[in-house]
């Protein structure tokens, strides 16, 4: 489980990104029980919102320095050094988000091979030229009912992980 009290930046704060920045860090601390397989790290950008080839992101980033393995007795575990570039990918001007995904698996969509071995933190970005033309104000997607936004599917399950049973 990612930290949210340990994350940079703050997450209650929008993060500005201008045509002059280079880079934004991400960090938090994650608990978790391991099994002795390392904690990898994704950063998507617009999480919720369908990308190339039908994802539910816009972009990811992937893969990070894993987090070594730990146990729940060890607590949180602080890491850092993840960044996104906003100059390696037309990022247009106006509102995102930038979502850190934890796991211990993920696939070749970049979605956790379990949703229930996933967590994640989102901040608020907002793109602009510059921070003297940047008067944009942002509001929460909606995603309700039948126009939930999209995410990273559940894994199938099939006979053999029931025990041969349907």
């Amino acid at each position: 489980m990612l930290v949210a009290d340990a994350s940079f930046p703050d997450l209650r704060q929008t993060i500005y990104v201008y045509d002059l920045t280079e880079s934004v860090e991400f960090g938090s601390a994650v608990i978790s029980e391991d099994a002795q397989v390392p904690v990898e790290l994704a950063i998507y950008l617009d999480y919720g919102q369908i990308g190339s080839a039908g994802r539910p992101y816009r972009r990811a980033i992937y893969p990070f320095e894993p987090i070594p393995p730990g146990t729940l007795a060890d607590g949180a575990r602080s890491f850092a050094g993840n960044y996104w570039y906003p100059g390696d990918v037309t990022v247009e001007p106006g509102c995102h988000t930038v979502t850190l995904m934890a796991s211990h698996a993920f696939d070749a969509d970049v979605c956790p091979v379990e949703s229930n071995d996933s967590s994640y933190l989102v901040w608020q970005v907002i793109r602009c030229q510059s921070s003297v033309n940047c008067d944009i104000a942002c509001e929460p997607p909606t995603c309700d009912g039948p126009q939930a936004c999209p995410k990273c599917p559940r894994p199938a399950l099939d006979a053999s992980s029931l025990g041969g049973q349907q």
